[in-house]
Protein backbone atom coordinates (compact mmCIF):
# COMPACT_ATOMS: atom_id res chain seq x y z
CA UNK A 1 0.00 0.00 0.00
CA UNK A 2 2.72 2.45 0.98
CA UNK A 3 4.61 1.46 -2.15
CA UNK A 4 1.64 2.49 -4.35
CA UNK A 5 1.39 5.86 -2.60
CA UNK A 6 5.11 6.49 -3.11
CA UNK A 7 4.84 5.56 -6.80
CA UNK A 8 1.85 7.91 -7.27
CA UNK A 9 3.75 10.72 -5.58
CA UNK A 10 6.67 10.19 -8.00
CA UNK A 11 4.45 9.93 -11.11
CA UNK A 12 2.42 13.11 -10.53
CA UNK A 13 5.35 15.55 -10.73
CA UNK A 14 6.64 13.74 -13.81
CA UNK A 15 3.23 14.05 -15.53
CA UNK A 16 3.02 17.72 -14.63
CA UNK A 17 6.50 18.35 -16.02
CA UNK A 18 5.72 16.44 -19.24
CA UNK A 19 2.44 18.36 -19.66
CA UNK A 20 4.18 21.70 -19.14
CA UNK A 21 6.93 20.81 -21.61
CA UNK A 22 4.48 19.66 -24.30
CA UNK A 23 2.28 22.74 -23.82
CA UNK A 24 5.32 25.03 -24.01
CA UNK A 25 6.52 23.35 -27.20
CA UNK A 26 3.08 23.62 -28.84
CA UNK A 27 2.69 27.28 -27.90
CA UNK A 28 6.22 27.99 -29.12
CA UNK A 29 5.53 26.28 -32.45
CA UNK A 30 2.30 28.23 -32.98
CA UNK A 31 4.00 31.49 -32.03
CA UNK A 32 6.95 30.90 -34.35
CA UNK A 33 4.75 29.91 -37.29
CA UNK A 34 2.54 32.99 -36.81
CA UNK A 35 5.64 35.20 -36.60
CA UNK A 36 7.05 33.71 -39.81
CA UNK A 37 3.71 34.12 -41.60
CA UNK A 38 3.44 37.75 -40.42
CA UNK A 39 6.98 38.53 -41.61
CA UNK A 40 6.26 37.00 -45.02
CA UNK A 41 3.06 39.02 -45.33
CA UNK A 42 4.95 42.15 -44.28
CA UNK A 43 7.58 41.57 -46.99
CA UNK A 44 4.78 41.30 -49.56
CA UNK A 45 3.01 44.33 -48.12
CA UNK A 46 0.10 42.25 -46.81
CA UNK A 47 0.15 43.02 -43.11
CA UNK A 48 -3.20 43.38 -41.40
CA UNK A 49 -2.91 47.16 -41.18
CA UNK A 50 -3.22 47.56 -44.97
CA UNK A 51 -4.79 44.28 -46.09
CA UNK A 52 -7.90 44.85 -48.15
CA UNK A 53 -10.45 42.17 -48.86
CA UNK A 54 -9.21 41.37 -52.40
CA UNK A 55 -5.77 41.41 -53.95
CA UNK A 56 -4.44 41.21 -57.49
CA UNK A 57 -1.59 38.69 -57.83
CA UNK A 58 0.60 39.31 -60.89
CA UNK A 59 2.61 36.35 -62.18
CA UNK A 60 5.70 36.17 -64.37
CA UNK A 61 3.64 34.59 -67.21
CA UNK A 62 1.51 37.78 -67.55
CA UNK A 63 -1.47 36.13 -65.82
CA UNK A 64 -3.27 38.06 -63.08
CA UNK A 65 -5.46 36.42 -60.46
CA UNK A 66 -7.82 38.30 -58.16
CA UNK A 67 -8.80 36.88 -54.80
CA UNK A 68 -8.23 36.86 -51.08
CA UNK A 69 -4.76 36.01 -49.82
CA UNK A 70 -5.48 33.33 -47.23
CA UNK A 71 -1.99 32.11 -46.39
CA UNK A 72 1.64 32.58 -47.27
CA UNK A 73 4.31 30.05 -46.40
CA UNK A 74 7.91 29.71 -47.49
CA UNK A 75 6.99 28.31 -50.92
CA UNK A 76 3.37 29.12 -51.76
CA UNK A 77 0.75 31.81 -51.49
CA UNK A 78 -2.80 30.48 -51.08
CA UNK A 79 -5.45 32.51 -52.84
CA UNK A 80 -9.17 31.93 -52.18
CA UNK A 81 -12.28 33.21 -53.92
CA UNK A 82 -10.22 33.37 -57.12
CA UNK A 83 -11.14 35.20 -60.34
CA UNK A 84 -9.25 35.96 -63.54
CA UNK A 85 -9.79 37.96 -66.72
CA UNK A 86 -10.68 36.21 -69.95
CA UNK A 87 -10.85 37.95 -73.33
CA UNK A 88 -13.02 37.14 -76.31
CA UNK A 89 -9.95 37.09 -78.50
CA UNK A 90 -7.14 34.61 -77.88
CA UNK A 91 -3.87 36.40 -77.20
CA UNK A 92 -1.25 36.35 -74.47
CA UNK A 93 -0.89 40.10 -73.96
CA UNK A 94 -3.45 41.79 -71.69
CA UNK A 95 -2.34 45.26 -72.82
CA UNK A 96 -3.31 44.31 -76.36
CA UNK A 97 -6.91 43.73 -75.24
CA UNK A 98 -7.15 47.18 -73.77
CA UNK A 99 -5.68 48.84 -76.87
CA UNK A 100 -7.94 47.01 -79.30
CA UNK A 101 -11.05 47.46 -77.16
CA UNK A 102 -11.69 43.73 -76.83
CA UNK A 103 -14.25 42.63 -74.26
CA UNK A 104 -12.84 41.22 -71.03
CA UNK A 105 -14.84 38.92 -68.78
CA UNK A 106 -14.20 38.18 -65.12
CA UNK A 107 -14.34 34.41 -64.55
CA UNK A 108 -14.57 32.64 -61.20
CA UNK A 109 -12.05 29.83 -60.86
CA UNK A 110 -13.92 26.53 -60.85
CA UNK A 111 -16.04 26.99 -63.97
CA UNK A 112 -13.41 25.40 -66.22
CA UNK A 113 -13.83 21.97 -67.83
CA UNK A 114 -11.51 20.28 -65.33
CA UNK A 115 -13.52 21.72 -62.39
CA UNK A 116 -10.91 23.05 -59.96
CA UNK A 117 -11.89 24.32 -56.53
CA UNK A 118 -11.99 28.07 -56.05
CA UNK A 119 -8.65 28.07 -54.25
CA UNK A 120 -5.16 27.99 -55.65
CA UNK A 121 -1.64 27.73 -54.33
CA UNK A 122 0.81 29.80 -56.34
CA UNK A 123 4.55 29.22 -56.20
CA UNK A 124 6.06 32.41 -54.75
CA UNK A 125 8.91 32.23 -57.26
CA UNK A 126 6.40 33.16 -60.00
CA UNK A 127 4.78 36.08 -58.17
CA UNK A 128 6.00 39.44 -59.47
CA UNK A 129 3.96 41.56 -57.09
CA UNK A 130 0.67 41.78 -55.23
CA UNK A 131 -1.64 44.78 -55.06
CA UNK A 132 -4.49 45.47 -52.66
CA UNK A 133 -7.67 46.32 -54.56
CA UNK A 134 -9.73 49.29 -53.52
CA UNK A 135 -13.28 48.58 -52.43
CA UNK A 136 -14.66 50.62 -55.32
CA UNK A 137 -12.47 49.08 -58.06
CA UNK A 138 -14.15 47.72 -61.20
CA UNK A 139 -12.84 44.23 -60.46
CA UNK A 140 -14.19 44.18 -56.89
CA UNK A 141 -17.55 45.53 -58.11
CA UNK A 142 -17.69 42.80 -60.78
CA UNK A 143 -16.84 40.10 -58.21
CA UNK A 144 -19.54 41.34 -55.82
CA UNK A 145 -22.03 41.53 -58.68
CA UNK A 146 -21.29 37.91 -59.68
CA UNK A 147 -21.67 36.77 -56.08
CA UNK A 148 -25.08 38.46 -55.87
CA UNK A 149 -26.13 36.71 -59.08
CA UNK A 150 -25.92 39.80 -61.26
CA UNK A 151 -23.30 38.34 -63.65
Amino acid sequence: MDSDKNNNKKIRPALIIITVVITTLLLGYVGISKTIEYKQKKVLGLTSDNLSEYQAVFLDNNQVYFGKVARIDSTFITLRDVYYLQADKKTQNLQEYEKEGEKLSLVALGREVHGPSNEMRINLEHVLFIEDLQKDSKVVNAILSQKQGGN
